[in-house]
């Protein structure tokens, strides 16, 4: 089944429409599907592609949000980096997994640091002008 846009918004933890608009992770959606597309191995099994395409688009609209917040705020906060930093990593995995067909990873406890940080974001953006 494709993802959603509602499926990314999860994985960040629900952030708001707001703080990470719809289009932004419709561009992260279409640019995973097609990098997943570009490497993924024939033998790769459907759910891996899909938690891969999932995990890339998480960690793209991460990203793009972020250097909105640097622009706004002038500097990316230390905790930004290391959520950025761990969705790479998690997203790297499952690009991986389905590059060489490795066995799957489960997606547990990757939201609860996310979550965190997302709700810092959102009231300072709130505060902003």
């Amino acid at each position: 089944m494709p993802i959603s846009i509602n499926d990314v918004r999860e994985i960040l933890t629900n952030v708001t429409t707001q703080l990470l608009p719809d289009e932004t992770i419709a561009q992260a959606i279409r640019l995973s599907q097609t990098r997943i597309n570009n490497i993924k191995k024939d033998v790769a099994e459907i759910d891996d592609i899909e938690s891969a395409q999932l995990m890339y688009a998480a960690y793209l609209a991460y990203q793009f949000e972020l250097t909105r917040i640097v622009r706004q705020m002038g500097s990316l906060p230390l905790d930004a980096r290391q959520t950025l930093a761990q969705l790479k990593e998690t997203a790297k995995e499952f690009l991986d997994i389905v590059a060489s067909n490795k066995k799957s990873l489960p997606l547990v406890g990757l939201a609860r640091g996310v979550a965190e940080r997302w709700s810092e974001y959102e009231e300072t953006t709130e505060e902003d002008p």
